[in-house]
């Protein structure tokens, strides 16, 4: 009877050890689950999206994940909150962590660092994000990411264009489109005809802008995975306080109190005006405005 009892007790404690061994182990890839969906979100640009799912992966990780799970989670959120916190504060946290020898180690949480903090950095301080976008843009190559490599030119191609080089600007950013669509990055592609209207915008040349602002607009409508089209409607459309200049939103780096230093207006090389004339390209700007208005209405 004796032996009996303990043959019982033996079993049950040897289930009860290995529900919990089994309930451990799954707790991780739930959340490496929720990490795969923040990234897929926040790849096609959906950060609005990605949020909550970053946010939600580390509370989760917080109390059964790893260490890096944590990490790779908090990343994600810092990027996720740059519209509502100080961007300086993010790089600085961000700056932090990539010091931190566990970031150092795991290439991938390092990549994930150095992204986050490159876009954080594009808003507000031009030389920091020319340092993490050619970070990533090493890293990516050598983990033979072509995706975030193909991010990094792009966004390299932006500082250019911030630092005055148009031709480089140019070239990296038409790279940056062409092999987007080639990879089928939905995300990037959105990006870059934003990032090529805006810039076509602050050269000078608005009637050119909007056929790339035109084309942003139709591609974001026709991939509602992307959410809400923030950038190619805020080229559009600038709201109706502001009369002065096109319905174009005013560069958030010409709003902020940053280090970029002088931003140009028009490419170097240009001493005439653009052919068309400018109230009629104003014109068509605000009939893309309402276009821009329907479309984020339909959204």
């Amino acid at each position: 009877m004796l032996r009996r009892v303990l043959a019982l007790v033996a079993v049950s404690v040897a289930f009860a050890t290995s529900s919990s061994v089994c309930a451990t182990a799954h707790a991780a890839p739930d959340i490496d689950a929720q990490l795969q969906e923040a990234d897929r979100l926040a790849w096609l640009t959906d950060w609005t999206s990605a949020l909550p799912v970053y946010v939600a992966a580390e509370a989760r990780a917080r109390t059964s994940g790893t260490p890096s799970q944590l990490l790779y989670a908090k990343f994600g959120r810092l990027r996720g909150e740059m519209q509502v916190r100080a961007l300086g504060d993010l790089s600085d946290e961000l700056a932090r962590d990539l010091a931190r020898p566990i970031v150092a180690r795991d290439h991938r949480l390092r990549l994930r660092a150095l992204t986050a903090k490159g876009d954080i950095d594009l808003e507000w301080d031009v030389q920091a994000a020319l340092r993490d976008w050619q970070q990533v843009r090493q890293l990516a190559a050598e983990l033979g990411e072509k995706g975030w490599e193909n991010r990094a030119i792009g966004e390299l191609g932006m500082i250019a264009f911030l630092k005055g080089n148009t031709g480089e600007a140019t070239k990296s950013v038409q790279q940056a489109l062409e092999t987007a669509r080639a990879l089928g990055d939905v995300g990037g592609e959105l990006r870059y005809l934003s990032a090529i209207a805006n810039g076509l915008l602050l050269a000078g040349y608005s009637q050119i802008a909007l056929g790339f602002t035109d084309r942003a607009l139709g591609f974001a409508a026709q991939h509602p995975e992307t959410g809400f089209p923030f950038r190619p409607c805020n080229i559009a459309y600038p709201g109706p306080s502001d009369t002065t200049r096109p319905p174009i939103v005013q560069p958030r780096h010409e709003r902020r109190n940053s280090r970029l230093g002088a931003v140009p207006m028009r490419p170097l090389n240009a001493g005439a005006e653009p052919a068309v004339p400018r109230k009629r390209s104003m014109l068509r700007l605000r009939q893309t405005a309402v276009q821009a208005i329907l479309v984020c209405q339909d959204r």
